[in-house]
């Protein structure tokens, strides 16, 4: 009868810790399940994303080849950009594609591979997984191959980015003519030099847009009036910090006369979204006749306050 309880109370034991490894089992295949959906959910997100703008750069393709005009151009990201009409712009769209082939084409390889490996070495009946260690020349060369061809991707990218960076922020040319540009909450204002040249003498040009001669290599002096701003011209692929105390020279040539938007980039308070100006490209020959009407207007409206002011005695 001893033998008959204890033999009793060892199965309901061993039943009991059966039914604990079953129900961890469980929860461990549903985190497991749960791991899975997730892991699945942002590899497909990111799929779609991919195959959303793949798809969107393929339809710009066959619109260029239907209209006949499809050129190397089409084929690459900055080909949706507002058309540059500055001197480094394309050292700048350049950088900017490298970086985007390279990117697509390092995912693609990467996805293409998990996809491949995961069907090739996917779990069979009766075939058991391999523990590998790594340790030796032909195992380690799945790390270093990759990691040398991302290493000479990054020069690439370095060297590319490095030239521009010298043109755009480095060196800069010696001006055909300086302008400052003076942002506050929420306007742009442009001050021209005096004849002379400088901005010292009471008689500088303020206007509320930007107008400069064609083929000029122009700076501006930019600073802020009060928060941070930022001086945006997408045609020019000229964006740069206004801070408030500072004076940043930022430099410009137009290729192609025309009306560009100017944008304040940089949130600065409840009205920044209205925040805009004009850039006016023109050739030096209107450029100077607009600059000589404007400095009559000013000059006229000079003489006119001065005559309107009273005087003591």
């Amino acid at each position: 009868m001893f033998v008959s309880a204890h033999s009793r109370k060892l199965k309901r034991r061993v039943f009991g810790q059966k039914i604990f490894r079953c129900q961890r089992n469980q929860r461990e295949r549903a985190l497991w399940k749960q791991s899975y959906r997730s892991e699945r959910g942002c590899w497909l997100l990111s799929w779609f994303l991919f195959g959303a703008c793949f798809a969107l750069h393929l339809t710009r393709i066959a619109s260029a080849t239907h209209s006949r005009k499809l050129e190397v151009q089409n084929l690459v990201i900055s080909a949706w950009f507002p058309a540059n009409v500055s001197t480094y712009g394309g050292q700048i769209d350049h950088v900017i594609d490298l970086i985007f082939m390279i990117v697509a084409i390092w995912f693609v390889l990467a996805q293409g591979t998990i996809i491949y490996f995961a069907i090739r070495y996917r779990r069979k009946p009766g075939v058991k997984a391999q523990y590998v260690q790594g340790d030796n020349l032909k195992q380690g060369a799945w790390i270093l191959v990759p990691a040398l061809l991302v290493l000479v991707c990054d020069l690439s990218i370095d060297a590319a980015g490095g030239r521009a960076w010298e043109t755009v922020k480095g060196s800069l040319p010696p001006p055909d003519m300086a302008i400052q540009v003076t942002g506050k909450q929420f306007a742009w204002l442009f001050t021209y030099p005096a004849a002379d040249g400088r901005f010292d003498t009471g008689k500088n040009l303020t206007e509320n847009s930007l107008h400069v001669p064609v083929g000029r290599v122009v700076h501006v002096v930019l600073q802020s009036d009060d928060v941070i701003h930022d001086f945006f011209v997408p045609e020019l692929r000229l964006k740069q910090d206004i801070v408030p105390g500072r004076k940043i020279t930022a430099w410009f040539e137009v290729t192609k006369a025309g009306t560009y938007e100017i944008a304040c980039s940089q949130l600065c308070g409840p009205a920044h979204f209205g925040m805009k100006a004009q850039l006016v490209a023109e050739s030096p020959a209107d450029y100077q006749a607009w600059l000589k009407s404007e400095r009559s207007a000013a000059d006229k409206k000079t003489a006119n306050l001065t005559i309107a002011t009273p005087t003591n005695g």
